[in-house]
């Protein structure tokens, strides 16, 4: 519509309209619209090969505003109805043989040679094409008035558009949110069932660890108990054995008397008592080295009394630990201070186990000194 209304413009201002035909189509550049179309027809009508040459290369002279014959335009108007209905091919045959007798000249105002005088049919033409331009300025008159009235109902759906980008973005916004949101939601979950499922696979790991304890600890108070029996028969045993010698010293002191006295003695003959007694020596060993032996068995016996009391303590302490262990994973709780105690009690549960029983520096000394020194230096 800029073109025309140029036209029109021109028109109304006073200009010929053979200097308004003269001047470029397009008072600006090509629109790409029309330059796409125009490419897209050039290329069909030259294509069905018949002589549309004369057309083609008088549209890129209007596109460019370059001159032209005015008697040549007259005569491609002018051209026969008999020629017209022969259709395109002897039409363009014509024009090409005008062009040749007419060849363009002169600079849109008329040409350098003679022009032929307009005639009726000519003057009615151009008496039409000026009352059409008149119609298409009251058309665009009529379309401005209307761009017009609609542009208040523009701006009201601009401002509409405006407000549904605004719902959109704030859409968008609390989309985002809720999406975070629930992949929060997601790693939280999956980061419980993770600790869920280790806690299930500990707690079957650590199912038989408490089962062993337990009977680990029950086999220590057994034997405790079975230790703590022989360590006091032992005592009892070491006692009566002290009663007795007490008792044959006091009451058999004759007895005594004779197995400590040398063979071949005789009171009545002075010397003949003087000699060592082997059989004194015999007894006194055998019943030191017995007496020895008992109070070894009986402090054995207390050493693993107190051993299977240590070890039996240990055991339950395991136990505890270990179902200490398993309720902690069961709560599932991952921070830092579970972790912390998790450690704790799993360093506890597989500590190092210790017997408990006190070592000596030696066996059983056969010397009866020996014997009697670590027997006064243990008790």
């Amino acid at each position: 519509w800029d073109a025309v209304s140029a036209d029109a413009t021109a028109l109304e201002q006073g200009q010929s309209p053979e200097r308004v035909a003269a001047r470029p189509l397009w008072p600006e550049k090509l629109p790409g619209w029309a330059a796409d179309a125009w490419a897209k027809l050039e290329d069909h009508l030259l294509k069905a090969d018949e002589g549309w040459e004369v057309w083609t290369g008088w549209y890129e002279d209007r596109l460019h505003g370059r001159p032209f014959n005015k008697a040549l335009e007259e005569a491609r108007v002018l051209i026969p109805d008999e020629i017209w209905e022969q259709g395109p091919k002897a039409v363009n045959a014509e024009i090409a043989r005008l062009m040749k007798e007419r060849p363009p000249e002169g600079n849109g105002a008329g040409g350098r040679g003679a022009a032929s005088p307009p005639n009726e049919e000519f003057n009615e033409r151009l008496s039409n094409l000026r009352s059409q331009i008149e119609a298409l300025k009251k058309a665009v008159q009529t379309m401005r008035a209307e761009v017009d009235a609609l542009e208040p109902g523009v701006k009201s759906v601009k401002g509409q558009i405006a407000d549904i980008e605004k719902r959109c973005k704030n859409s968008d916004r609390k989309i985002d949110e809720l999406e975070a949101r629930q992949r929060e939601a997601v790693l939280k979950t999956e980061a419980e069932l993770a600790g869920l499922k280790e806690a299930y696979l500990q707690k079957t790991a650590f199912e038989a660890p408490v089962e062993l304890w337990t009977a680990k600890q029950t086999e220590h108070e057994t034997q405790r108990d079975t230790a703590f029996k022989h360590f006091v028969a032992g005592l009892g045993v070491s006692a009566l054995f002290v009663l007795g010698i007490v008792f044959v010293i006091a009451y058999a002191s004759e007895t005594v008397d004779a197995l400590f006295t040398a063979a071949g003695c005789d009171p009545a003959k002075p010397g003949t008592c003087d000699r060592f007694s082997f059989r004194g020596l015999l007894v006194t060993g055998a019943v030191l080295t017995l007496f020895t032996l008992c109070l070894w068995f009986t402090r054995l016996q207390m050493k693993i009394y107190l051993s299977e009391r240590h070890l039996a303590l240990d055991a339950r302490e395991r136990r505890a630990f270990a179902q200490a262990y398993i309720a902690l994973l069961a709560q599932g709780d991952t921070s830092e201070e579970a972790k912390e105690h998790k450690t704790l009690v799993y360093a506890a549960l597989f500590r190092p186990t210790v017997d408990g029983i006190i070592k000596d520096d030696g066996g059983v000394d056969p010397a009866l000194s020996a014997a009697l020194s670590k027997f006064l230096m243990k008790s």
